[in-house]
C-alpha cells in the first residue's frame, strides 16, 4: 500500500518571480545544496517553476521511496509569494511528514528575498 503525500509551504517575497525562477534554474550552485542528488525534471519559464527530482541521497534512500520538489513563484495582491511543493511517498506511516525542510525552504527563500534587497 503506498503512503502517498503532499507538503506546501507559501513565503510572501519582496521579488518579482523570474528572480527566484533564474536562481533556481539557472543559478543552482549559489544555493545550499537542499538536497544531496537533485536533477531538473520540469521548468516553465513563463510561469516561474521549477521541478527538481531527488534522485539519491539520505531522503530517497533512507527516508522516502519518491521525493520531488517544486518551487512556483506566483503574483499574490500586491506582492509575491513563492511555494513550496513536496510530492513524495512513504514507505511505511512511522516516517514523519518533512515539515523541517519546509520551514528550511520557506526560511531559505525569506533570507534570499532579504539579501537581494540589501545588493
Amino acid at each position: 500500500m503506498a503512503l502517498s503525500g503532499k507538503l506546501i509551504g507559501y513565503a510572501e517575497i519582496s521579488k518579482k518571480g523570474d528572480v527566484f525562477h533564474d536562481l533556481f534554474r539557472h543559478n543552482p550552485h549559489e544555493i545550499v545544496a537542499i538536497a544531496p542528488n537533485k536533477i531538473i525534471e520540469a521548468v516553465n519559464e513563463e510561469n516561474h517553476m521549477a521541478v527538481f527530482k531527488v534522485i539519491g541521497g539520505d531522503l530517497v534512500e533512507e527516508l522516502y521511496k519518491s521525493f520531488t520538489i517544486i518551487l512556483h513563484v506566483e503574483q499574490k495582491g500586491d506582492g509575491q509569494v513563492a511555494t513550496w511543493t513536496f510530492e513524495f511517498e512513504k514507505p511505511n506511516v512511522s516516517v514523519p511528514y518533512p515539515t523541517s525542510m519546509m520551514d528550511y525552504l520557506c526560511d531559505l527563500v525569506k533570507d534570499l528575498d532579504a539579501h537581494g534587497s540589501t545588493n
